[in-house]
């Protein structure tokens, strides 16, 4: 049971496609169920043979949250048309992006002359 607008899920496995569907009671009556939504996890990356170490980060409220950055200079996030957002200079162990809206983007993690790209649907 819910009481309030968000509930957070916990326990789920990195890189899985989840279903979710809702529906309200009010004075007792149940309400029909939303349609079916679905929402896939993030792939955490922790490879400790790349050079950027052991980079975590997941996606909460429209905003891609990176943590364990200690290898990364900076952040470039892109429209899936290719189109740089933002550029985002990293000074700690710990950066947030806003994502403009619901859609598929692709970041960029720099280190000198290295990069991994990684793929974001939101």
């Amino acid at each position: 049971t819910v009481n309030n607008e968000m509930y957070e899920v916990s326990n789920l496995q990195p890189a899985t496609s989840y279903n979710y569907r809702v529906r309200s009671v009010q004075q007792g009556i149940l309400s029909d169920y939303s349609e079916i939504k679905n929402a896939i996890t993030l792939e955490t990356s922790s490879n400790p043979l790349n050079f950027f170490g052991h980079i975590n980060y997941y996606l909460n409220r429209g905003k891609i949250i990176f943590y364990d950055l200690d290898a990364v200079n900076a952040i470039q996030l892109y429209s899936l048309t290719g189109v740089c957002i933002s550029t985002t200079a990293v000074h700690s162990n710990r950066v947030e992006l806003e994502l403009p809206q619901k859609g598929i983007y692709i970041i960029s993690l720099l280190q000198k002359e290295n990069k991994k790209t990684i793929k974001i649907i939101y």
